[in-house]
C-alpha cells in the first residue's frame, strides 16, 4: 500500500471513530469513556506517535484540571493537574489563555515550557500543540493537546485533525454540562414536590386528622406518598420515561406482596411517560389498596394476575390493554357506593389516558380492565 493509501485509509478509520464517539455522546456515555475513546482515536491514526491529553477548565477558571490522557504516564499526568493559565505556562494553560492553536516544536527550547520542561523531558516529551476546547460561546471548556517523543510541528493533515476532535471535545463536555444541570434541575424540582406534599400533609394533619376515620386518614397519606415515591421513580429514570415492570414491582409487590409470588405479571417491556407512569402508578395504589383491605392480598391464600399488551399502529400510536385480576381472597360484592379510588381508575385514569377503565365486581375477586390509546406523550 502507498503513502497516499495508508493517508486514506488512516482518514477513513478516524471518521469512523469520530461517528462512534458522536453515538457514544448521543447515548450518554460517561464523559471519561467518551474522552478516553477520542484519545485512543487519535493513538490508533498517527500509529501510537501522537499522545492524547485533555484537561478541564476548573471552576475557579484559572487552573486546568486532568481529565484524561491513557497513553501519558500518571506520575506527569498527576503533575500537571491544577495547571495555571496564563501567558507562559506551557501548552496548554497559554492555550487556554490566549484562546488559540499553541504550537511548541521544541518542549526542550522553548521559553512557554521554561517551568516545566523538567516534568516533560526526563519521559521523552519533546513536542507538544495545544488546542483550547471552546464552547459555542467561546468560553474555554478546556485544552486537547497532542504531545510527540521528538521535536516537530503538525503538518496541515494533522491541524485538520485536532481541530476536528477538539470540537468533538466540546460536544462531550456541553452534553455532559448538560445533563449535569438537568439532572440538578430534576433533583430541585424533586425536592420542591417533596416539600409541597410535606406541606400538604402537615396542613392536614393539623384541619382534617381529627374530623377523619383513622382509615380515611391513612388512606390520605397513603396516596400522598406513592405520589412522592412515583416523583422520586420518575427522578432515578431522568424523568423521561418508567417500565411498566418496574412501576408494578414499586408500586404492587414491594409495598404489598413483599417477594411473594402472590403477584404475577406477565406482559411485554412497555415505557410510560412521566404523565402516564403518575396516573398508572395511583390506580396501582387504589387497587393495591382495595386488595391488601378486603381483596385477594388479605388473606394468606389470594392471587393477583396482572396482564398488558401493545400493539402498534400505523400512525405509530399503540393500543394498551390492560388487566388486573383477583383470585382466592374472600367473597366480592358489589359496593352500594363508589369511593375516591374506583372514581380514581374509571374517570380520572381513563380521562387521562384516552380510554376506558371499567371495574368488575365479580364474587371470586375484582377484576380491572383499561383500554387505550398510547400516543407519544403518553409512552
Amino acid at each position: 500500500m502507498n503513502s497516499e493509501s495508508q493517508l486514506r485509509a488512516r482518514d477513513v478509520a478516524l471518521i469512523k471513530a469520530q461517528n462512534n464517539i458522536l453515538s457514544q455522546i448521543a447515548y450518554g456515555a460517561p464523559v471519561q469513556e467518551v474522552f478516553d475513546n477520542l484519545l485512543r482515536a487519535i493513538g490508533e491514526y498517527s500509529n501510537g506517535k501522537m499522545l492524547g491529553s485533555i484537561l478541564l477548565m476548573d471552576e475557579d477558571g484559572r487552573r486546568l484540571r486532568h481529565a484524561a490522557a491513557p497513553s501519558l504516564p500518571e506520575a506527569y499526568n498527576a503533575a500537571v493537574d491544577g495547571l495555571p493559565i496564563g501567558p507562559s505556562s506551557g501548552s496548554c494553560g497559554t492555550a487556554a489563555h490566549r484562546k488559540e492553536l499553541v504550537i511548541v516544536s521544541d518542549i526542550e527550547t522553548d521559553p512557554l515550557w521554561e517551568k516545566y520542561r523538567h516534568l516533560a523531558l526526563p519521559l521523552g516529551l519533546r513536542a507538544c500543540w495545544s488546542s483550547p476546547i471552546l464552547s459555542k460561546g467561546n468560553k474555554v471548556l478546556g485544552t486537547f493537546a497532542i504531545y510527540y517523543r521528538e521535536p516537530r510541528t503538525p503538518s496541515p493533515e494533522e491541524r485538520e485533525v485536532i481541530g476536528l476532535l477538539s470540537r468533538t471535545a466540546t460536544i462531550a463536555i456541553e452534553r455532559h454540562q448538560l445533563d449535569a444541570h438537568r439532572q440538578l434541575l430534576l433533583n430541585e424540582m424533586v425536592h420542591r414536590v417533596k416539600n409541597t406534599l410535606a406541606s400538604v400533609q402537615s396542613i392536614a394533619n393539623q384541619t382534617l386528622r381529627t374530623k377523619l376515620h383513622a382509615d380515611d386518614w391513612m388512606e390520605f397519606v397513603g396516596r400522598l406518598n406513592r405520589l412522592s415515591d412515583t416523583h422520586l421513580l420518575l427522578l432515578q429514570q431522568q424523568w423521561a420515561s418508567v417500565e411498566l415492570h418496574e412501576l408494578i414491582s414499586k408500586s404492587v409487590i414491594e409495598p404489598f406482596a413483599g417477594d411473594t409470588d402472590r403477584v404475577r405479571m406477565t406482559g411485554p417491556e412497555t415505557h410510560l411517560s412521566p404523565r402516564a407512569t403518575l396516573i398508572m402508578s395511583m390506580a396501582l395504589h387504589e387497587l393495591s389498596t382495595n386488595a391488601a383491605k378486603y381483596g385477594a392480598l388479605s388473606n394468606s391464600s389470594g392471587r393477583v394476575s396482572i396482564d398488558w399488551d401493545t400493539v402498534e399502529k400505523t400512525d405509530g400510536s399503540k393500543d394498551f390493554k390492560f388487566f388486573w385480576v383477583e383470585s382466592g381472597g374472600p367473597t366480592v360484592s358489589v359496593p352500594k357506593e363508589r369511593g375516591f379510588g374506583s372514581g380514581l381508575i374509571e374517570r380520572a385514569l381513563a380521562t387521562e389516558l384516552g380510554g376506558v377503565a371499567t371495574l368488575a365486581f365479580q364474587p371470586e375477586g375484582l377484576g380491572c380492565q383499561i383500554r387505550a390509546t398510547l400516543t407519544n406523550d403518553l409512552v
